[in-house]
C-alpha cells in the first residue's frame, strides 16, 4: 500500500472513532436515570405498610408494601404512582406514600401526568365482593433466611357469608410462599357480591405480596 493510501485510511478511521464517541456521549447524556423512592409511613400512624393496587381504577387492594422499602418509580398520574419493587412487580400506590428519603418524607421530584379517567362499569345489577378484613401474611422462615421476595396470585370463591372458599394458586413467583398465602387469604373476610340486592357467590382473584423490610 502506498503511503498516501495509508494516511487516507488512518484519517477515515479517526473520523469513525470521533463520530462514534460523540454519539455514545450524547446517548449517555440523554438517558435519564431511574427515579428511586422509599415507602413512607408517618411516625404517628400505627401502620407498618402501605396498600398497593393493580390499577388506579380498581378499588380492591392488591397487597401491601412495607415501610422503608426501596422502589423504582416509573411515572405519576394525578395522585397515583406506578412503581416496581425489588422483585420486579408493578403496582400502583398513592403519591403520599413514597418519599425521596428513607427516613423522612420528601416529595418526589417528578412531573405528574393527568389524573386517570376511570369509566364507571355498566350497571348490570351485579356488584362484586369487597375486602373488609385482610390480615398480612406471616413471612415464611425459609424465605426470610434466603432473603426471598415474591408474589402469589390466588383464585377463590367468596361465599354469601363473605368467607373465601376453594382457595387455589393461580400464579406463584416462588413455591415457598404458596402455603402461607393460601392460609392468609382463608382468614380474609369480604362483603359478599350482590345481584339485584341479594348476596351471591362470586369467583375472584387476589394477590398476596411478600416483601422484606429494607
Amino acid at each position: 500500500m502506498q503511503p498516501f493510501a495509508r494516511m487516507r485510511l488512518n484519517r477515515w478511521a479517526f473520523l469513525f472513532l470521533f463520530v462514534s464517541t460523540m454519539v455514545s456521549s450524547d446517548w449517555a447524556q440523554t438517558k435519564k436515570p431511574q427515579l428511586v423512592g422509599y415507602v413512607y409511613c408517618a411516625s404517628d400512624k400505627p401502620e407498618h405498610s402501605v396498600p398497593v393496587f393493580l390499577d388506579p381504577c380498581l378499588k380492591a387492594r392488591a397487597g401491601n408494601i412495607s415501610c422503608g422499602e426501596k422502589l423504582d418509580v416509573v411515572s405519576q398520574s394525578g395522585e397515583w404512582l406506578k412503581v416496581v419493587n425489588s422483585g420486579g412487580i408493578t403496582r400502583f400506590m398513592k403519591s403520599g406514600g413514597v418519599s425521596q428519603k428513607p427516613d423522612e418524607f420528601e416529595p418526589l421530584d417528578i412531573e405528574p401526568g393527568p389524573t386517570p379517567v376511570c369509566k364507571a362499569p355498566p350497571d348490570t345489577g351485579i356488584h362484586p365482593p369487597r375486602q373488609v378484613f385482610t390480615p398480612e401474611p406471616e413471612y415464611p422462615a425459609s424465605a426470610r433466611s434466603a432473603k426471598k421476595e415474591g408474589s402469589v396470585r390466588l383464585g377463590l370463591v367468596v361465599g354469601i357469608d363473605g368467607v373465601p372458599h376453594d382457595v387455589r394458586v393461580v400464579f406463584s413467583s416462588d413455591k415457598d410462599f404458596d402455603a402461607v398465602a393460601i392460609e392468609t387469604v382463608q382468614r380474609w373476610r369480604f362483603r359478599p357480591a350482590l345481584k339485584n340486592g341479594e348476596p351471591v357467590e362470586a369467583p375472584i382473584e387476589v394477590s398476596v405480596d411478600f416483601h422484606l423490610y429494607h
